[in-house]
Parts: structure tokens; sequence; C-alpha cells
């Protein structure tokens, strides 16, 4: 349910935006963008009924597609994680980026998230329980984007997403924290009208 909220609410949003950018006169048109993402992620994971709190180390995983004006970038953007203590977290969401100009072959942004984050994770004390979790998160991120052609941009940035939550089963509740994350990205710009 809250899925398919969030995906409504992302939709009407772009498609809100778009209308609102074809009235707007620019000097050059948005660029669309498609993306491609690796990186290492750790999320914070505690339990009330031992002294049970651990940090899962991952790779994740991702692609993102977007639009890009000069000075702002929106993507949405999916990505999976994979490592030993992780059983399946997956994100569905978007990001918003403000960028600075700093230099002629590289920009700085800065920019916010939000989406879905759906967890499968095995109890350690009883691995025959799966908990299943899904939650909205709040977030940002932060880094530096270099542009390797015309067409191509290498971005490096870290991402912080804010989970906050717990889950009972087996009268047992988990506490599942932030995902931090570092990652490198290429991305593939392009323009759709000539």
């Amino acid at each position: 349910m809250i899925k398919k909220t969030l995906i409504k609410v992302v939709l009407a949003s772009l498609l809100l935006s778009s209308s609102l950018m074809a009235g707007l006169e620019y000097d050059s048109k948005p660029n669309s963008l498609i993306g491609f993402e690796v990186g290492s992620a750790s999320m914070d994971v505690s339990s009330d009924e031992d002294s049970y709190d651990k940090i899962l180390d991952a790779m994740n995983y991702g692609f993102k597609i977007g639009a890009q004006t000069d000075n702002y970038r929106l993507f949405l953007s999916y990505r999976f994680y994979a490592g030993d203590d992780v059983e399946n977290l997956t994100t569905m969401g978007a990001e918003l980026q403000y960028m600075v100009d700093v230099a002629s072959f590289m920009n700085v942004f800065i920019g916010v998230n939000a989406g879905v984050v759906d967890i499968e994770f095995k109890d350690a004390a009883t691995p025959r329980l799966t908990r299943v979790v899904s939650q909205q998160y709040l977030g940002g991120d932060v880094g530096f984007n270099f542009h390797i052609g015309e067409n191509f941009d290498f971005e490096l940035g870290a991402r912080m997403m804010s989970i906050q939550a717990d889950h009972l089963l087996d009268s047992k509740t988990y506490t599942f924290g932030d995902i931090v994350t570092g990652y490198g990205s290429l991305i593939y710009k392009f323009k759709m009208d000539k």
C-alpha cells in the first residue's frame, strides 16, 4: 500500500514538474539521464532482547533515470544490496540534487532523497524466522560530479537514508537504523528532442 502511494506521488510530481518546465523558457533543453551505480553500504541493526547490536555491511548496485537542468537534477532510482548478513535489501525512491559548478570539469551537489526500503533479515537467534520490513526513508546526499566527456559524467557521493523501523516478531523487537552509502556512478546524458 505504501509503495503504491509513493509511486503515484512520484509519478504525479514528475508529470507536474515536466509540465511546469515545458512552460518555462530555457537557453538549452534539459538533459535526460541514465545512471548505473556501485557502492558500499552499512546499516545498524539492534535488538531489545539481547545485546545484539550489529552493523550490516553490503555492496549496493543501482539503476537511476532522471533529468537535469543547469543547476538541478532529479533521479528515480532502484538499488539492491548484497552481503553476507543481508538476506534481501532493496530501495526504490527519488533524489533531488542542487549542483554548483566549481570548475569546468566538475560540479558539487547536495540533495535530498525519499522512498521505500524493503528488508528481509534472518533472525540471528532463530534462523528459521525471516523478518520482513517495508518502511519509508528520508535522507540526504552530497558529492562531486566529474564531466568525462560531452555525454558522460562520473559521480562520487555519499548518501544517508534514515529508516528508524521497529519490527516485532516472536516477542523480539529489532530496530533497523540508517543506511549510509559511499558510491560511484556513471551517468549518460542526452537530449531527447533535437
